[in-house]
């Protein structure tokens, strides 16, 4: 794992996770650093290796920006996967996500004083931020999976003030 800091301009190495993941889950509650699930893609076997395990990365002892910095207070996620769904694709994964963030206290009051006394068009503070969201992850050949992926995102930015929103992507992977 590694850390950029933006004062030296400079990449620093910290401390190892202790397994290498992707599609993984991630979140942070005070000092910690949580990672949830995720693919192990490594070598030629397909479809790779399911962790099912959670692992803790303590930002405080290595690390990272302060608390009073983050625009949020509460952030959730997570959600089911299923791998082989259909007949002969026992490899194939769908998954639904979930991902809630609060607005910290802090956000909600700078953006008041930010109105009240700069005179900022604020018309809603911000409230949180909901993501919803669908992927399958196909695998074309046994070095090769393509994941269209559908997302919805309710008051983008945390705000109300900020149309919901849909994001249709696609996500491509090889393996070596």
């Amino acid at each position: 794992m590694d850390r950029y800091d933006v004062a030296r301009e400079v990449w620093e190495a910290l401390a190892p996770m202790a397994a290498a993941r992707s599609s993984h889950d991630a979140t942070v509650v005070g000092h910690t650093l949580y990672v949830a699930g995720g693919w192990q893609l490594a070598g030629t076997e397909r479809g790779g290796t399911w962790h099912d395990t959670m692992l803790a990365f303590d930002r405080a002892r290595h690390g990272a920006g302060t608390a009073d910095r983050n625009p949020s207070n509460v952030v959730v996620n997570g959600g089911p996967h299923y791998q082989g769904l259909l007949p002969g694709r026992d490899e194939d994964a769908l998954a639904v996500g979930c991902i809630y963030v609060a607005a910290s206290e802090d956000r909600r009051r700078q953006e008041r004083d930010d109105r009240d006394f700069n005179g900022a068009p604020i018309t809603h503070l911000s409230d949180h931020e909901l993501v919803l969201e669908l992927t399958y992850a196909a695998w074309i050949t046994p070095w090769w999976y393509v994941q269209p992926d559908v997302q919805w995102v309710v008051h983008p930015g945390g705000s109300a003030a900020n149309e919901d929103a849909w994001i249709i992507g696609l996500r491509t992977g090889l393996t070596f």
